[in-house]
């Protein structure tokens, strides 16, 4: 391990551990490869969109799929 690293376990030594979990949280959203951050980036939008939303899942995706029969049947 280089002289700066060790420098900076040392110095972390003296953090909490919810300190620790925001650095790691922080770490981990500034190191992600730039596809994952446009993917969560995504995510962000979709929950975001659907946020009013109260239902579970399953729920949500069978009133999608009836909302998309009665739009097929529209068209027809």
């Amino acid at each position: 391990m280089s002289t700066r690293v060790e420098q900076i376990v040392k110095q972390l030594a003296d953090w909490s551990p919810d300190e620790l979990r925001e650095l790691k949280t922080w770490m981990e959203g500034e190191l992600a490869p730039a596809e994952a951050k446009d993917k969560r980036a995504a995510l962000d939008r979709i929950f975001g969109k659907y946020a009013h939303v109260s239902t579970s899942a399953e729920d949500f995706c069978a009133r999608k799929a009836a909302d998309l029969e009665l739009e097929t049947h529209s068209l027809r």
